[in-house]
């Protein structure tokens, strides 16, 4: 009995210590880039994507996803990156655990991070990017290029 009681306050320690641990680690992802995000809801970010007749570039992330972190500091905040990003897409970021990032994540399936989702105006999803890789620079680049003006 006594056993089933410290294995249940391990358990509880382990949540509540990962916890802390992601909640520091979210905060790490708070830096200035050079593609611009938008600071706004999922369905103004769409009509934003309409206007400006341009796809949505969506990135998931978590706050314990250490090649989330390498992305955005190594990739998002380089300035041709951003150039090039913010003129071919309308951009966002969520993290995936947290918010509205929860509800967009389970309805466009994505389950490993960094996740980039490239969407139609309408919603569509037209690619998915990374799941299993970690795009660099160049990567950015040429999909920007690829969705500039289309």
């Amino acid at each position: 009995m006594l056993w089933g009681f410290v294995g249940a306050g391990l358990i509880l320690f382990s949540a509540y210590s990962f916890n802390l641990y992601t909640e520091r680690e979210r905060s790490k992802f708070d830096i200035p880039t050079a593609v611009s995000f938008e600071k706004t809801d999922f369905n103004t970010a769409l009509l934003k994507a309409k206007e400006a007749n341009k796809p949505l570039f969506i990135d998931f992330y978590t706050g314990w996803c250490a090649p989330c972190l390498v992305f955005t500091k190594n990739v998002l905040t380089d300035q041709e990156v951003g150039e090039f990003m913010n003129d071919a897409f309308v951009n966002l970021k969520y993290d995936a655990e947290k918010g509205e990032g929860i509800k967009i994540a389970k309805k466009y399936k994505v389950t490993s991070y960094p996740t980039l989702l490239i969407i139609d105006s309408d919603g569509n999803l037209l690619e998915r990017i990374g799941d299993q890789w970690v795009p660099k620079k160049e990567d950015m680049i040429a999909i920007s290029k690829k969705y500039n003006n289309q």
